[in-house]
C-alpha cells in the first residue's frame, strides 16, 4: 500500500515538475504543429476587394497560458506587400481583451480583406507570427504561406 501510494506521488511530483518547465519559447520551436489554413485558396477579386478567412487549429498543450501570440496576415505581390491588422491571441492566464486560446487547443477563423491593386493576380498569402511573453517578443523563423494567386476573371469582362 504505502509503495503504491508512494508510487503514485511520484508520478504527480514528475506531472508537475514537467508542467512547470513549459516554455514560451516552445511556441515558436513548434509552430510548424499549427494547422493553417485559408478559404478559398486561390484568393478571389470581386469589385476590387479580396476577401479571406484563415483558419488556425492549435494543437493540444501547444499555447502557453501567460503567453500571447500575434498573427499579421501579409499580402505579398509584385511591386510590394499589404499587411491586414495583426490577429492577437491569447493564453488562458493573460489578462488582455483578446481570443483566449486553451491550453487544451482550439480552432480559430478569422475574416480580413484586402484592397485589389495592379500585380496582385500574381500574388500569394503569407502569415507572420510572434510570440509575446512578459518583456520577450521572439517572432516565428518563417512565414508561412496559406493561399496562392489572385483570380481576376471578372476584371476581363
Amino acid at each position: 500500500m504505502k509503495k503504491t501510494l508512494l508510487r503514485y506521488l511520484g508520478i504527480a511530483a514528475l506531472g508537475i515538475m514537467l508542467m512547470a518547465c513549459n516554455n514560451p519559447k516552445d511556441m515558436v520551436k513548434y509552430a510548424d504543429d499549427v494547422e493553417k489554413s485559408c478559404d478559398p485558396e486561390i484568393l478571389e477579386v470581386v469589385a476590387d476587394k479580396i476577401d479571406v478567412t484563415y483558419t488556425l487549429k492549435f494543437p493540444d498543450g501547444y499555447f502557453h497560458p501567460k503567453a500571447m501570440l500575434e498573427v499579421t496576415p501579409v499580402l505579398v505581390y509584385e511591386g510590394g506587400e499589404v499587411a491586414a491588422p495583426a490577429l492577437k491571441l491569447q493564453g488562458e492566464k493573460v489578462l488582455d481583451n483578446y481570443n483566449v486560446i486553451p491550453v487544451a487547443g482550439e480552432e480559430i477563423q478569422h475574416k480580413l480583406q484586402f484592397d485589389y491593386v495592379d500585380g496582385m493576380a500574381k500574388s500569394h498569402l503569407e502569415l507572420r507570427g510572434a510570440v509575446l511573453y512578459k518583456d520577450d517578443v521572439w517572432n516565428l523563423p518563417v512565414a508561412y504561406k496559406i493561399a496562392d494567386g489572385a483570380n481576376i476573371t471578372y476584371k476581363w469582362v
